[in-house]
């Protein structure tokens, strides 16, 4: 069964939605700067970084929160904000699999600084599907809300 164009989710709303995504995990780094990072200050600049472990526990965090929201409940908190959620072909919800994936090309999408290529692909495809869910064969629609 295909998906109607009506329903697929549009680059802008994508695009805000793992906004809020980024900031939610900036503020995790953050978090995690705070506590295990390092900071180094040489006049007006400041520079901090998670080098090593605590940068190997912050990449799985992020994985982590991609794949568990969305394999469990579609969504993000980004696509919850935004009224999205992940779906295969039959605007069901996705696998572990699918969501695993997906995730994973996470990396190949946000080569480039902030997600230019996974943007780029998202545009250019007829079903605003970046890297990963070309991949996984999934797709990001948008959810009609209650009323």
């Amino acid at each position: 069964m295909a998906i109607a164009q009506s329903k697929i989710a549009g680059a802008g709303r994508r695009t805000i939605g793992g906004l809020i995504d980024l900031i939610l995990l900036g503020i995790v780094y953050g978090v995690l700067v705070f506590y295990l990072g390092t900071t180094k200050v040489e006049g007006a600049s400041l520079e901090v970084s998670l080098d090593g472990m605590p940068g190997l526990i912050f990449f799985a965090i992020t994985l982590a929160y991609y794949i568990i929201l969305e394999a469990t409940t579609g969504r993000t908190l980004g696509k919850l904000a935004m009224g999205l959620r992940v779906v295969n072909n039959n605007q069901e919800s996705i696998t572990w699999g699918q969501s695993l994936i997906r995730n994973l090309l996470r990396i190949i999408d946000g080569l480039i600084p902030i997600y230019l290529i996974g943007f780029i692909v998202m545009v250019a495809s007829p079903n605003k599907q970046r890297v990963g869910d070309h991949a996984a064969k999934t797709y990001v629609i948008k959810v009609e809300t209650q009323k």
